[in-house]
Parts: structure tokens; C-alpha cells; sequence
């Protein structure tokens, strides 16, 4: 119990909260709480004390045993002060009382944050992994005409009134549309983030000038350091008009450019060269790789032969962090979020709309059966409000997928990408299974960077 004003009595009863998971960060020690989503980063005598209290003890009876071994009125007063810090962090808890936490509560609210524009569907070059190769076939049977310039004009005013932060202009790729800077000029004047997707082949030196003027940020897909690994999945010769595209942008003075590698089969070997390539020879930041999942082919079959076995892809991720973290210091990155994430906000503070103004929940799921409605006969709020499946998104929740709402690093992992799920299972709430692994290691592992930026509970005894 505790006294009025919140102090720890001798017969108060002490434990550790249940599921507490523990995470070896030598020299520290990550003790994460999923009942609650705190975590305390505590040094090695930390560690002990918190173990000690895996299973319930009278806090009189642990103080004569404890500082008896210990000795003296110091140690004691550090031992209380230690165990009432972790009390007020969460990860002990008192008298057996664990608060009821309510996480589909923690549904962030739907707001439309972030809206991605697929300009065209036309690309110049063929990755063999593109997740919207099917919707190009797709398009040469639909009725809608493509949205000309003037529709995205008049998309975007509106999606001004909305009070959205961010458009991202992609494709296909973008930039073989001519008015497309015009468009994101037109778009940063209004006050929104100005985010390209590109597979940089197309950017020239004039057009790099012109790119600095009006995206906040190119996002540029580069797969290897090796210019015939990166040419086998994205087609011969693209390399080297990435790099040369990338040193443009450099050149015309953009800062924040942000290469975006895809783990395959292919590029396993050397994977883990990138973040020195990156940094050293294109001078510009490197982002979390995304892993090239099984995906639904235009045929409806799921193709498997460019996605990795799970022992490879652990291991290039892990030579891959160990090079990043060397070429990217804890200073130079920028902050990262660990949730809890019930949601990625498919849907709801997310929404895509693809060049024949279909409306799509995200913009990795531009499916035949996930269509909310078309621009060309209602608003984008008219759809938000009306759709049945954005309804559904509104309510969906990591809690949902099978066997991630039992885990306790579920509202740290989030289950992996929806999009991911969807392509192998046509299942939203389905469950990755055979990449649980991978999911779980990641989660851990930006709860371990996340900590290394926070002060250590520590104790000495």
C-alpha cells in the first residue's frame, strides 16, 4: 500500500507487470511492459533488482533481505528511490493493481493526413517486383479517361480544404509527366509537404534546379551498390542514371533526398555496402529498406522468386544495421516513433488516388476489390464519409490479425504492412506469417534505437 501522499509502505506489495519483456542492449538493459507500452532502459544492477521482482514481494521483507546483503542506510534510500521511479515508469506494479488499458481506444482519430496522387500509370522502366505492374495492364481496359492536368489542379485545391499535410506525388513515375513540377509548385505554395516518388533515371540537371524549388523532399529507389545488381531488378542501365541523377540533385543544392532500397533475392549479396555507398559517394541519407514480400501477379498468382529466405534476409539486415549505424550516427538520424501503433491509418489519415481517379485505402493497395469510389463522380470527403470500406479501415486494429493480438510486441510491430498481408492472402486482417520473424526483429530493434537516445534508469549497489 502507500501512504497519501503516494509513498511505498513496508507492506506494500511489489511486481513486475506480466508479459514484461526484456531486451540485451549491452551495457543496458531494455525492460518493455506491453500492458501498458512503457519500457525503462536500466544498467546491469538495474536489471537485477527489477528481476527480483518477477515474482511478487512484501517491499519490508525485500529491503531486510536486500539491503541486509548490501548494507547500510545509502544503499537503502537509492534501493526506494529506484523502486518507486520504476513504479511511476511502469514496469512494476503495486498491490497486484494493473490498469485496464483500452488499446483500440488508441485509434488515431480520422484525420486525413497524407494523400498520395499516382499522376500516370506509365513508367519508363520494368522492375520485375513493381507492386502496380498489374494496374498498368489494368488501365488499357478501364472506361474512366485519365485525369488530365487540370483534374489534379482542381484534386488538390480540394484536398486543400481538407486541411491535409502532405501530398506525394508518384506513379508509375512522375516525372514523365511535363507538368508535374508545376503541379508540386502550385501544391507547396498552398502550404502542403511536398513529398516525389521516383526511380531517378529522368532527373537532369535543369530538371534537378527545378526539383529543389518544389518538393520538401525526392524520395529515389536505388537497390545496390553494385551497378549490375541494382540494373537486374530495375532494368540495364538504370544505375548509373540514378547515381547521375542523384549527384544532380546534390549539385542544385536539394538536402533532402532520401535513397529507398528493396531487399530482394537478387541484391542479397553486398546489400550491407549500401549505407557507405550512400553516404560516401552520393553524400545523402539512407532509408529502412523495404523487403520484397510475395506478391499477387497480374495473373492472380503469387510470385515467390524474388523474395529471400527468412535466414538470408535477417542476416543482410543485420550486416545492413551494423554498416548504417557506422555511416549514420545516432545524431544524424532523425526521430523515430514506437508507437503504439494499433493502425497504420490505411484509409483513414491515409488515402491514394490513382491517374483514372480511382481512391484507394493506401498506396501499395491499388486492387480491384479495395476501390472506395472515384473522384470522378464524388469528393474525396464524399467518399470518406460514404464508403463501406473505409467504414471497415476505420476499425481496423493490429489487436484483429490472427495471433498478433495475443503477442506482446503487437502494438510495437504492427503486424507488418497491411499491404503485404493483402497481396499474399487477399486479407486485410491477415497474419505474416512467414515473416513474423523479420517484423519482430525490426520492432525490437527501433525500440533499442529509440532508447539509446533516452537517459538510463541506473542504480549502483
Amino acid at each position: 500500500m502507500t501512504d497519501s501522499e503516494g509513498n511505498l509502505g513496508d507492506c506494500t506489495r511489489i511486481r513486475m507487470y506480466p508479459q514484461v519483456q526484456i531486451i540485451d542492449a549491452p551495457p543496458h538493459s531494455i525492460f518493455f511492459s506491453p500492458c501498458n507500452h512503457r519500457w525503462v532502459k536500466v544498467n546491469a544492477d538495474g536489471r537485477r533488482i527489477l528481476e527480483s521482482f518477477r515474482n511478487e514481494q512484501v517491499l519490508g521483507e525485500w529491503f531486510a533481505k536486500y539491503v541486509g546483503n548490501h548494507g547500510g542506510d545509502e544503499i537503502g534510500t537509492r534501493l526506494s528511490q529506484f523502486i518507486s521511479s520504476q513504479v511511476k515508469a511502469g514496469i512494476l506494479q503495486v498491490d497486484g493493481f494493473a490498469p485496464a488499458v483500452d488499446w483500440r481506444s488508441a485509434i488515431d482519430p480520422p484525420n486525413l493526413q497524407k494523400v498520395y496522387l499516382e499522376v500516370t500509370d506509365r513508367c519508363n522502366l520494368k522492375c520485375h517486383y513493381c507492386y502496380n505492374a498489374w494496374n498498368r495492364q489494368r488501365s488499357q481496359k478501364r472506361q474512366r479517361r485519365p485525369m488530365s492536368e487540370d483534374d489534379w489542379y482542381r484534386l488538390v485545391e480540394e484536398i486543400h480544404t481538407m486541411g491535409v499535410l502532405e501530398i506525394v506525388i508518384t506513379g508509375g513515375e512522375p516525372l514523365l509527366c511535363g507538368w508535374v513540377v508545376k503541379l508540386a509548385r502550385h501544391i507547396r505554395q498552398l502550404g502542403i509537404k511536398t513529398t516525389l516518388l521516383t526511380n531517378g533515371t529522368l532527373l537532369s540537371s535543369d530538371l534537378a534546379r527545378q526539383l529543389v524549388e518544389c518538393f520538401d523532399r525526392v524520395n529515389i529507389s536505388l537497390d545496390s551498390s553494385v551497378e549490375e545488381k541494382h540494373d537486374f531488378g530495375r532494368g540495364k542501365g538504370s544505375f548509373r542514371k540514378v547515381v547521375e541523377g542523384v549527384r544532380a540533385l546534390r549539385q542544385a543544392g536539394h538536402r533532402a533526398i532520401i535513397v529507398k532500397p528493396v531487399l530482394a533475392q537478387h541484391n542479397l549479396e553486398g546489400f550491407a555496402d549500401l549505407p557507405r555507398f550512400v553516404r560516401e559517394e552520393l553524400g545523402c541519407f539512407l532509408y529502412t529498406p523495404t523487403l520484397c514480400l510475395p506478391f499477387r501477379a497480374p495473373d492472380g498468382s503469387i510470385n515467390r522468386s524474388f523474395t529471400p529466405e527468412l535466414e538470408d534476409i535477417l542476416q543482410a539486415l543485420g550486416a545492413f544495421s551494423a554498416n548504417f549505424s557506422r555511416y549514420y550516427p545516432m545524431s544524424e538520424r532523425p526521430p523515430i516513433q514506437i508507437g503504439p501503433h494499433v493502425s497504420c491509418g490505411l484509409g483513414k489519415r491515409i488515402v491514394s488516388v490513382d491517374s483514372h481517379g480511382d481512391v484507394f485505402p493506401c498506396q501499395a493497395l491499388h486492387d480491384p476489390d479495395l476501390v472506395c469510389g472515384n473522384w470522378y463522380d464524388s469528393s474525396i470527403q464524399d467518399i470518406r464519409n460514404s464508403s463501406d470500406l473505409i467504414k471497415q479501415l476505420a476499425e481496423l486494429s493490429i489487436l484483429d490479425v490472427r495471433t498478433c493480438g495475443q503477442c506482446p510486441w503487437a502494438l510495437l510491430c504492427s503486424g507488418g504492412c497491411r499491404a503485404f498481408a493483402f497481396g499474399i492472402y487477399h486479407d486485410l486482417k491477415a497474419f505474416n506469417e512467414d515473416f513474423c520473424g523479420v517484423l519482430l526483429e525490426s520492432a525490437r530493434s527501433r525500440l533499442v534505437e529509440f532508447a539509446s537516445r533516452c537517459e538510463t534508469a541506473s542504480i549502483t549497489t
